[in-house]
């Protein structure tokens, strides 16, 4: 363990295809949240040994623990070679010199430990890998932003690819989709509730002179009480009145589905379900059961529903 940290910023590493179908598709994820767009394989990789802290808190695992088996995992091609950055050396260079940590783990090599940690990185749910690669540059400032009651001012990739936006907000809370996939930043802007997914923010600037906005209990509560109901996804999403008919199949997997499931308000005859929530999050939902529930109401979503039929019909004709 003398040797921990080899000064040599070029290094071989052998991962697993699970690792490494896990970053590649990391990198396409998280490409929104960069700075310029693009996360190349080495610079997400440095960001992830940068990010880890082995001890978090009053947590001995770090932000994940670390399991020595991992670093068996070997397959035969599996070998690249990548450049540490500065800020990665930096990080390594510290844990050489940290006893405790040495101490507690038999890492006999630089590479050895950032095998181990990208093993145990890709094995976690893509909530904890979200909270790893935002932590520093997305999520601490929102946290402390929160605490301090400040605004923020937020440059965001929306869904169109090509615009991106400077927002200034109120931010309320980060919460997790209902799915436990993303996390959202819930924020006040302009008076509306907006969320803000997490991995598209580029950067985060709290505005520390100008104090965020003060809601009130009834508002703040019947902001949990949506997310409760729609999740974050939907929670901006104007709530109407759809009516749905379901096979005997579709009615056994409505009731035994989870993601993006709307509740149901009213039960007619013949499996007809009344709900109350927004189109989109019904389109999420219900697009999938294809012939076991049909939209009877209301016409707009009716039509839409098969416009998206008939536009995939073609592609099998």
């Amino acid at each position: 363990m003398k040797e921990f940290w080899v000064e040599n910023e070029h290094i071989n590493l052998n991962l697993t295809s699970l690792a490494q179908k896990t970053i590649s598709a990391d990198c396409e994820i998280f490409s929104a949240s960069s700075s310029n767009g693009i996360y190349t394989r080495s610079t997400f990789i440095n960001q992830v040994i940068t990010n880890y802290d082995y001890k978090y808190g009053d947590n001995d695992d770090g932000d994940f623990p670390l399991d020595k088996n991992l670093i068996r995992l070997k397959e035969r091609g599996s070998y690249f070679k990548m450049r540490l950055n500065k800020d990665a050396i930096d990080k390594l260079t510290k844990l050489g010199s940290d006893s405790s940590f040495l101490n507690k783990h038999d890492f006999h090599s630089c590479p050895q430990y950032i095998k181990c940690v990208l093993e145990a990185y890709a094995r976690l749910p893509f909530i904890q890998r979200e909270e790893l690669i935002l932590k520093n540059r997305i999520i601490e400032p929102i946290k402390n932003a929160l605490a301090r009651k400040q605004m923020l001012s937020i440059k965001y990739k929306g869904k169109n690819k090509d615009k991106d936006e400077e927002l200034k907000v109120s931010p309320i809370r980060i919460v997790p989709a209902k799915e436990g996939t993303f996390q959202y930043l819930i924020a006040m802007k302009d008076n509306s509730v907006i969320p803000l997914r997490l991995s598209r923010i580029q950067w985060v600037k709290p505005l520390r002179h100008e104090h965020a906005i003060d809601i009130s209990d009834d508002i703040n509560k019947q902001i949990i009480d949506s997310l409760a109901e729609y999740g974050p996804t939907f929670i901006k999403e104007p709530v109407v009145k759809i009516k749905v008919k379901f096979t005997d199949n579709g009615l056994a997997s409505y009731k035994y589905s989870v993601i993006h499931r709307p509740m149901h308000v009213a039960v007619e005859a013949n499996n007809v379900y009344v709900f109350k929530c927004s189109e989109m999050q019904a389109k999420y939902f219900f697009f999938r059961f294809v012939g076991d529930a049909t939209i009877l109401e209301p016409a707009s979503l009716r039509d839409e529903f098969k416009k998206l039929y008939e536009s995939g019909l073609k592609n099998y004709n």
